[in-house]
């Protein structure tokens, strides 16, 4: 299998598992894209943007979306078989000040539409899914 092919067979499970999560929880999701979750909940509909892989490394996060998340879900999903993805999920107040303590606590900030943001700096939001709820 080619890297990309790898990449985008993670995304995809990733936003399948997202949705899947979402849909036990009582949430009504559709897929919009490779990235992007509508949800709705209680009267209230809004967009989920997820992303997933197999390592426990940085995050790329993109700083401009054409639809506004109003929540981020970083899905790690273990290379190993029947091991359960774990998930993290920010509001997207929460990854704006993730996104500015890193630039101000780090020497190299990436410029324009794309940074990252470390594996250590999101486990304080692992299973966060009462956030969903608050909205």
């Amino acid at each position: 299998m080619q890297l990309k092919e790898s990449i985008l067979t993670t995304q995809k499970t990733a936003l399948f598992y997202t949705a899947a999560q979402l849909s036990r929880r009582g949430f009504v999701v559709s897929i919009v894209d490779d990235t992007i979750l509508q949800c709705s909940y209680e009267n209230k509909t809004f967009y989920i943007k997820v992303s997933g892989q197999k390592f426990k490394k940085s995050w790329i996060v993109e700083k401009e979306e054409e639809l506004s998340p109003v929540f981020y879900i970083f899905v790690y999903i273990p290379p190993e078989e029947y091991i359960q993805p774990e998930f993290f999920i920010l509001t997207e107040k929460e990854l704006k000040k993730e996104i500015k303590n890193k630039k101000l606590h780090s020497p190299e900030a990436l410029l324009g539409k794309i940074t990252s943001l470390s594996f250590s700096s999101i486990v304080k939001y692992a299973d966060n899914w009462h956030s969903l709820r608050e909205l």
